[in-house]
């Protein structure tokens, strides 16, 4: 299980669940949670209310955009006119 090797020297970690998973327990990822913040690593968690396994329409788009998000904190990516400046 990933949750015995959680440690402090994890990279920052983005969990979705849907709320209607009935693959995955929602209680999953929110352990491994609970396990990232005692150990300090940053991570966020984010529930997507209605959505099962896998994401699909609106769900899809809520998904997408946390993970861009997440990217957009954690990568350091440039978007509009400063990537286009920065990358001539």
């Amino acid at each position: 299980s990933p949750l015995l090797f959680v440690t402090a020297d994890d990279a920052p970690t983005l969990l979705l669940h849907g709320s209607a998973d009935r693959l995955v327990p929602q209680s999953n990822s929110e352990v491994i949670h609970a396990a990232m913040e005692e150990k300090g690593v940053e991570s966020r968690l984010v529930i997507i209310e209605g959505a099962g396994h896998g994401f699909q329409g609106d769900h899809d788009v809520e998904a997408t955009t946390a993970t861009v998000d997440w990217f957009d904190q954690h990568l350091g990516v440039a978007s509009g006119s400063e990537a286009t400046s920065a990358n001539p």
